[in-house]
């Protein structure tokens, strides 16, 4: 990579039990932000999302975020 074309990791944990009770719309408002991020400065980002421990009887944080992919932000989970 060049420094004009960095690339970027950022590696974020949760799980799907709301944790503060509102953890899936802050998890969701970071996603959108770092993917506009990556789309206006069009520099190469991942998002990587470990879903820890998630809860059996509860829908998948995968389900539940729009993870926002483009040209510049992929999405590893």
């Amino acid at each position: 990579m060049t420094k004009e074309n960095p690339y970027l990791s950022i590696v974020v944990t949760g799980r799907n039990d709301d944790y503060g009770g509102d953890f899936n719309e802050r998890l969701q408002s970071s996603v959108k932000w770092w993917s506009y991020y990556a789309l206006s400065l069009k520099s190469s980002m991942e998002y990587v999302f470990v879903n820890y421990n998630p809860i059996a009887d509860k829908k998948d944080l995968s389900e539940i975020i729009n993870w926002h992919r483009n040209d510049f932000f992929s999405v590893k989970l």
